[in-house]
C-alpha cells in the first residue's frame, strides 16, 4: 500500500509539478495545509556558521543555496558561533533567521535593555545612513551623528565628536575636537582640540587650535585662530587669525579680525574691534565702537563707548569716558566721569560725574561733580566743599637748581599790597551753577569768607605792572576766575621789609632827634644855673 501512495505522489508531481499535503488543490510547488499540525524541517547540529557539515547535498557537491535546517546546537567561537534557531545557506556561511529578536522599523515592546541593542557584534564601525547619505558613525574613536556629520571616510583624526548635519564634514587630521550643532566646524580639516556648541559655531576654521565657540555663530569665520573663547551668539562672529581673545556676551568681538589679547564681557562689548589688541570691556556696549585702539581698560555699560583708535586709556563706572574719540591716556572711575571728553588726554577723573563735561588736557578732577574749565588744572570738590586739608602744608617745588631769570627786585611790595581791597563775602552756589552748567545742591546756608575780588586784585597789579602769579585768570570763555592766597605771601614779605626800612630810618632819625634833645636839655640846664 505504501508504495502506491508513492507511486501516485510521484504520478501526480510528473503531471501536474504541484504537491499538495492536506488538500487536492495545491496553489505552489508545495502546498501543505494542516489545522492542528506543523511541518518539520531536519534538525541537525551546526558546529559553526562558516562550516556547512554536517548538511550535505544529496547528489553530490557543494551545498545548495538557500538550504534550511533547524540547528540544536550551541556551538562555536565568535563570530561563527551558532544558537539554536532555523538556519539558512547562502553559499559561504549559515545564516539565522531571527525573528523573534528581529529589530522591528514600527517599534518593538518587551525589549530588555541587557540583551537588546542596536550595534554590532564586532570590532566594526556602526554607520548611519538617511537617504543612502551618509548620517552618523560610532567607531572606536569617533562619534558623529547628522547628515554628513564627520563624513570624510578618509580622516585620520582621533578622538573627535560631531553632532549635527554637516559637523566636522571636512576634517581630515584634526583631533580632539568636539561639534555640536548644524555646520559646527564644519570646514576644520587639521585644527585640533576645539569645542564648537551652536549652529554655525566655528564652521570656517581650518587649522585654528584650542578654541572654545558656544553659541549661534561663535567663531563663525576663524579660520586660523587660536585659543579663542567666544561665547554667546555671533561672539567673535568675524574673528579671522585674531588669538588669544575672550568674548562673552552676545555680539562681543563680533567684527574682530586679527585683533589679539583682548577680553570682551557683556553683550556688544568691544563689538566693533577689528585689529585693536590687548584691550578689556567689561559691561553692556563697553569700548563697542574700537576699532584699533590698544591697551585700554573699559568696566561699565557703555564705557569708553565711542572710542575707536586711541590707547591706554581706563575707564571704570557707567558712561564712563563714553564720548572718548582721540583722547589718550585718561584714567576716569564714576558714573559718567569725562563723560563728555572728545579729544583731551592725559586727564584723571574720579568721582560721580567728575570731569563730566570739557576736552581739555592734563587736567585732574577728584571728587563728586568736580569741573574742569581749563587744561592743566587741578579741582578737589565742588562748590559745596567746605574744606579741605591734611595734618602738614602743602609743599611747592623752590629748587634754585630748578629755576631761572631770578629777579629780587620785581615784586613790589608796600606799592601793591597798600591798593589791596580786603572783603567779606557768601558765595552764590546758584550763581556758579548757572556758570558750569551743573545742577548741584547744597541745603547749607554759604558760610562768610574772607579774602579778596580776583578781578580787582589783577587790575591792581596791571595798574603798577606786577605780573601776578597768585590771579589764577581765565583760559577760556568757560573759566573763571581764582586767587592763589599763598602767593599773596611773596609781595606782603617785600611790603613787610620795605616797611622795615622805614622804621629803621624812621628809628635813625629818632635815635638823632633824641641826642639833640638831650644835647638842648643839657644847654638849657646850663643857662639856668
Amino acid at each position: 500500500m505504501r508504495n502506491f501512495y508513492l507511486l501516485f505522489l510521484l504520478y501526480s508531481c510528473s503531471l501536474f509539478s504541484q504537491v499538495g499535503i492536506g488538500t487536492t488543490t495545491p496553489n505552489g510547488a508545495l502546498d501543505v495545509v494542516s489545522t492542528n499540525q506543523g511541518l518539520l524541517i531536519p534538525r541537525v547540529e551546526l558546529t559553526s556558521t562558516n562550516v556547512s557539515a554536517p548538511v550535505i547535498n544529496p547528489t553530490s557537491g557543494v551545498l545548495a543555496n538557500s538550504t534550511l535546517i533547524y540547528n540544536s546546537a550551541t556551538n562555536g567561537i565568535f563570530p561563527n558561533n551558532v544558537f539554536p534557531g532555523f538556519y539558512y545557506w547562502d553559499g559561504l556561511k549559515w545564516v539565522r533567521l531571527n525573528t523573534e529578536s528581529s529589530w522591528l522599523v514600527n517599534g518593538n515592546a518587551n525589549t530588555n535593555s541587557s540583551i537588546n541593542f542596536l550595534g554590532t557584534l564586532d570590532n566594526t564601525d556602526l554607520v548611519f545612513k538617511r537617504n543612502n547619505v551618509f548620517s552618523g558613525k560610532i567607531s572606536s574613536s569617533n562619534t558623529a551623528f547628522g547628515v554628513n556629520a564627520f563624513s570624510n571616510t578618509s580622516s585620520a583624526g582621533l578622538r573627535s565628536v560631531a553632532i549635527g548635519v554637516n559637523a566636522l564634514k571636512t576634517n581630515t587630521s584634526g583631533n580632539d575636537n568636539v561639534a555640536l550643532g548644524h555646520g559646527a566646524l564644519e570646514s576644520n580639516t587639521t585644527g585640533i582640540q576645539n569645542t564648537a556648541i551652536g549652529t554655525s559655531s566655528l564652521s570656517l576654521n581650518t587649522s585654528g587650535g584650542y578654541n572654545v565657540a558656544i553659541g549661534y555663530e561663535s567663531l563663525t569665520r576663524n579660520t586660523t585662530g587660536i585659543l579663542n573663547v567666544a561665547i554667546g551668539g555671533s561672539s567673535l562672529y568675524n574673528n579671522l587669525s585674531g588669538r588669544n581673545n575672550i568674548a562673552i556676551g552676545k555680539s562681543s568681538l563680533e567684527r574682530n579680525i586679527t585683533g589679539a589679547d583682548n577680553t570682551a564681557v557683556g553683550n556688544y562689548s568691544l563689538f566693533n574691534n577689528q585689529t585693536g589688541g590687548n584691550n578689556v570691556g567689561i559691561g553692556k556696549s563697553a569700548l563697542e565702537r574700537n576699532i584699533n585702539g590698544n591697551y585700554n581698560v573699559a568696566i561699565g555699560n557703555s564705557s569708553l563707548y565711542n572710542n575707536q583708535a586711541s590707547s591706554y586709556l581706563i575707564a571704570i563706572g557707567y558712561g564712563s569716558q563714553t564720548n572718548n574719540l582721540t583722547g589718550q591716556r585718561n584714567v576716569s572711575l564714576g558714573y559718567q566721569s569725562l563723560f563728555a571728553n572728545l579729544g583731551g588726554s592725559d586727564n584723571i577723573a574720579i568721582g560721580y560725574n567728575a570731569f563730566y563735561a570739557g576736552d581739555y588736557n592734563n587736567a585732574i578732577a577728584l571728587g563728586a561733580n568736580a569741573v574742569i574749565t581749563a587744561d592743566n588744572q587741578v579741582r578737589i570738590g565742588n562748590n559745596t566743599t567746605t574744606s579741605i586739608g591734611g595734618f602738614t602744608s602743602w609743599t611747592n617745588v623752590s629748587d634754585e637748581r630748578f629755576k631761572s631769570n631770578i629777579n629780587y627786585k620785581s615784586v613790589p611790595g608796600l606799592d601793591f599790597i597798600l591798593k589791596l581791597k580786603p572783603v567779606t563775602y557768601n558765595l552764590d552756589n546758584e550763581k556758579i551753577n548757572a556758570f558750569l552748567g551743573s545742577n548741584i545742591s547744597n541745603k547749607e546756608d554759604a558760610k562768610l569768607q574772607t579774602g579778596f575780588i580776583a578781578q580787582e586784585v589783577a587790575e591792581t597789579a596791571s595798574n603798577i605792572g606786577f605780573d601776578f602769579s597768585g590771579v589764577d585768570k581765565p583760559k577760556n570763555k568757560e573759566d573763571y576766575y581764582g586767587l592763589r592766597y599763598s602767593e599773596f605771601v611773596v609781595p606782603l614779605t617785600k611790603a613787610i621789609q620795605e616797611q622795615q626800612l622805614v622804621i629803621q630810618e624812621q628809628q635813625k632819625e629818632l635815635e638823632l632827634l633824641k641826642h639833640e634833645l638831650k644835647k638842648y636839655k643839657q644847654q638849657l640846664k646850663g643857662l639856668v644855673f
